[in-house]
């Protein structure tokens, strides 16, 4: 299996545990590269931020953020967007 399809199949099964938090994926974003964009794609997922969910990144103009702080920023702004029993596919 490749690393991309890896990670895809793992952001599936996270995506289905309400149990993992938003600060975990927070904490994600530090590592960078593959892992923070793993980490954003959940953090996307969950909070369905720009509608963007399952979309290629880059969609529509939209820029896929894979920064912490911008994170936390849309975090503090919208605290009831994050949803711990997201189930999108």
């Amino acid at each position: 299996m490749q690393v991309v399809e890896a990670l895809d199949l793992f952001t599936r099964e996270i995506n289905s545990h309400p149990e993992v938090r938003a600060e975990e994926l927070l904490h994600l974003l530090d590592f960078g590269g593959l892992i923070a964009e793993f980490a954003a794609r959940c953090l996307y997922l969950r909070t369905r931020r720009d509608n963007l969910l399952w979309r290629p990144a880059g969609s529509g103009g939209i820029r896929f953020i894979i920064e912490r702080a911008d994170w936390e920023a849309y975090l503090a702004a919208y605290p009831d967007s994050y949803f711990s029993d997201q189930s999108s596919s």
